[in-house]
């Protein structure tokens, strides 16, 4: 048991150095890659705007790095009031619904210090600079109790401003403000941590009166506040923890609840994102197919699509993410089915002009990405192909393909 545990140790530290190197070069190179440690979430949208109308709701969240490539930026969900689950549609056909209001521009919480109401109200952030903040120990006595941000300046709550008046809040000084609403007599405030390694959810939604500013109630939340919106129709109130989406009535009480899963549609056959209150497992292998090329995605919809729910748990989406590495294990024998589509994939990311530095990285890096996967495949077909040479020329992270070979030579025996 030490010995496996301090060989998995060993591997982790020699992931986090390829990786190291390679978020390097390609910040050099201007060519996206996704150097930090994935997470379930990487794949959720995050919900930053809401819409209404009598009979829909209408979700847009911005792009999503990890798994979108050639589509558009934002990503629009329908989800009808009558139904249980919606998913992603066009912006075409969300603009038909929802009107030019689906073409507004989306909320800035980084950049921007204007935060909007849905009945116009313009408040103004004012925030000390965040970088002040620190985490320190939190002691009683001689024993650690935990640990707590502090503001240097000795700052605890912060104010917002509408129509250059001041109005306290019961926020700390330390989180960020990132959406407001009013709903009823109340001011809802959205909040997040945001911190050095990512974004947490602070203090979630303060509710508070507007007309003196007093704390009604705090309603906790999964992760950072991206979007609070008030339903005209229905006087509840629609708020997005990033990747959940609570329906909460007017006292603050959360009554339905909506999370994401990724499938295939199963009239196109391609990959789409669903919503849903009933808990629903995401299939991995739509995410696969979003990362491949246009051409092949049917077929590989085709293959992928009868494999067993069972199955799934086997194809490891933290392995499939974390680029760049020869990972010693093997996926289940009746996954080999996809082997000759993502062979086919990766003799697709051939460029053919690598005249330029930048051309041949995006090809040496698409075609690693797609090794690491193919050789989870104890398949004499990908031992054939890695031994014909075609695959990773000059690849910046030594010999992928010499590695592949001898953990597939070895196994076979």
């Amino acid at each position: 048991m030490l010995t496996m545990a301090f060989s998995n140790k060993l591997l982790t530290v020699v992931r986090n150095c390829v990786l190291s190197v390679a978020a390097a070069y390609l910040s050099i190179t201007t060519i996206s890659i996704f150097g930090s440690e994935y997470s379930k979430e990487d794949i959720d949208p995050i919900i930053v705007q809401i819409l209404f109308t009598k009979s829909d709701i209408g979700l847009i969240s911005r792009v999503i790095p990890q798994i979108r490539s050639d589509e558009e930026d934002n990503i629009y969900f329908l989800l009808n009031r009558n139904k249980e689950t919606g998913k992603a549609v066009s912006k075409k056909e969300f603009i038909k619904i929802f009107g030019k209001k689906g073409e507004d521009k989306l909320p800035d919480y980084y950049h921007s210090t204007s935060r909007s109401t849905s009945d116009g109200s313009a408040y103004e952030t004012i925030r000390k600079n965040p970088m002040d903040c620190s985490w320190v120990e939190v002691r009683k006595e001689s024993e650690l109790v935990g640990y707590k941000l502090v503001h240097s300046k000795g700052l605890t709550k912060q104010a917002i401003s509408l129509n250059e008046k001041i109005i306290k809040t019961s926020v700390d000084a330390c989180n960020t403000i990132t959406v407001l609403e009013h709903v009823n007599s109340n001011l809802w405030i959205g909040t997040g941590y945001q911190g050095d390694h990512g974004n947490g959810p602070g203090q979630g939604v303060v509710i508070q009166s507007r007309k003196v500013g007093k704390f009604v109630k705090n309603l906790e939340m999964e992760d950072w506040t991206s979007a609070i919106r008030l339903d005209p129709y229905t006087g509840m109130a629609w708020v997005a923890a990033s990747y959940v989406i609570h329906e909460v009535d007017a006292n603050g009480n959360k009554k339905s609840t909506y999370r994401f899963y990724h499938d295939f549609d199963q009239v196109t056959g391609r990959p789409t994102i669903y919503i849903s209150k009933k808990p629903v497992r995401t299939n991995p292998f739509a995410l696969v197919a979003r990362k491949l090329s246009d051409n092949n995605r049917m077929e590989f919809y085709n293959v992928a699509k009868d494999i067993n729910q069972d199955l799934w748990p086997s194809f490891d989406l933290y392995n499939f993410y974390m680029c760049c590495y020869i990972d010693p294990s093997i996926y289940p024998e009746p996954l080999n089915r996809l082997v000759p589509v993502l062979l086919k994939e990766i003799e697709a990311q051939v460029v053919k002009d690598l005249s330029s530095e930048r051309n041949l990285w995006l090809q040496n890096y698409h075609q690693i990405f797609w090794a690491q996967t193919l050789c989870r495949f104890n398949d004499p077909r990908v031992l054939t192909y890695f031994k014909s040479n075609r695959v990773i020329k000059g690849a910046e992270f030594g010999s992928m393909a010499g590695n592949c070979i001898e953990k597939l030579e070895k196994i076979s025996g």
